[in-house]
């Protein structure tokens, strides 16, 4: 029997060396760390709780609607409400009632924190010029007006998931943003 050509030494007839298993290994561990990354940043927006979100939108639109001017112009803010509900000092037809909490005031639960805050856009960011009074006019803050803005300040922690809602409106003839971020 003559011997087979096409065998040679043990292991001639590998297609495989351990280079390319080191290599073949390391993409598919590359691709797993990828897809558990790429899918835990995908639900990030999911686990949110949802109701906090229904909260900002729901104290928004309470908020804009006590402070409009008439109902046929329902983004142009009062000024002399605003300047009530801000500075939480009664005044003439305003809607609302300055001796209650703002949670009660918005209807949601003691539980909840919101801030509400009024300002102009700033160019280029989706940050706020915080607009302040002196207790008759609204204007951009200079020192020593007090700032349109009531509720606790918002926390600077990662842990807390923030909700906000915002609504662009005119006050006194020019563009605002009326913010509101809730929190538990």
């Amino acid at each position: 029997m003559a011997p087979d050509s096409r065998r040679g030494t043990v292991g001639d007839d590998r297609g495989q060396t351990t280079l390319d298993f080191v290599i073949a290994i390391g993409i598919f561990l590359l691709a797993v760390a990828f897809v558990f990354v790429f899918m835990t940043n995908m639900m990030g927006p999911f686990t949110q709780d949802a109701s906090q979100g229904m909260v900002a939108d729901r104290v928004v639109d309470a908020v804009v609607s006590d402070l409009t001017v008439a109902a046929d112009s329902p983004t142009e803010l009062d000024e002399t409400c605003t300047v009530a509900y801000f500075t939480r000092v009664a005044a003439g037809d305003c809607p609302f009632d300055v001796s209650a909490s703002l949670t009660d005031q918005a209807g949601v639960s003691p539980l909840v924190d919101v801030n509400v805050t009024i300002g102009h856009p700033v160019a280029g960011g989706p940050g706020l010029d915080v607009l302040c009074t002196d207790g008759v006019s609204i204007e951009p803050c200079s020192g020593d007006g007090q700032r349109l803005q009531v509720g606790p300040p918002v926390p600077e922690s990662a842990s807390t998931t923030i909700a906000t809602a915002r609504r662009s409106v005119v006050i006194d003839g020019r563009i605002a943003v009326v913010d509101v971020q809730v929190w538990s």
